[in-house]
């Protein structure tokens, strides 16, 4: 029996194959679980109209990492905290404080299909430049830039 998955099956396919499958473990199985639906006309049109639209959001989302990639490349991002006169911080600035910076300074939108992480092995704990590694990445495309954090007192 022929199938359109649904959903990620492990074993059998990802979402959107169409897969040959025994005829009882489709009916008593896959179908009622919403998991496979049988591949009528109707079905296979939509998920040939599904993965094709994912296919455009995927271009769309690999075209906006190599944007935001060219535009945060090498610049200073400067995040202002409560220190000390010998220039140690009260408290610490962690790799989520440094994205919402960056997030909001470069007005990226907080967008599920992009992401963004900073490769940072301890919290910011002193002012001064720290050079860092910006990887944003989507499920097609991954790219690294460098740039800058510059901590500085309140």
């Amino acid at each position: 029996m022929k199938v359109v998955l649904i959903e990620d099956c492990k074993g059998i396919g990802k979402k959107g194959d169409i897969v040959e499958i025994k005829s009882g473990y489709a009916v008593n199985f896959l179908i009622p679980r919403k998991i496979a639906a049988v591949a009528s006309d109707n079905v296979l049109a939509q998920a040939k109209k599904t993965a094709k639209q994912e296919e455009e959001q995927s271009l769309v989302a690999a075209d906006e990492v190599i944007k935001i990639a060219q535009s945060v490349k090498n610049k200073v991002f400067q995040i202002k905290a409560k220190a000390s006169s010998g220039g140690r911080l009260f408290g610490s600035v962690d790799k989520d404080e440094v994205l919402q910076v960056i997030m909001k300074k470069m007005k990226i939108a907080d967008n599920s299909s992009i992401s963004l992480d900073i490769v940072l092995s301890q919290p910011l704990r002193e002012l001064g430049k720290y050079p860092l590694e910006l990887v944003i990445s989507c499920p097609t495309k991954t790219s690294t830039t460098d740039i800058v954090v510059n901590l500085i007192g309140e």
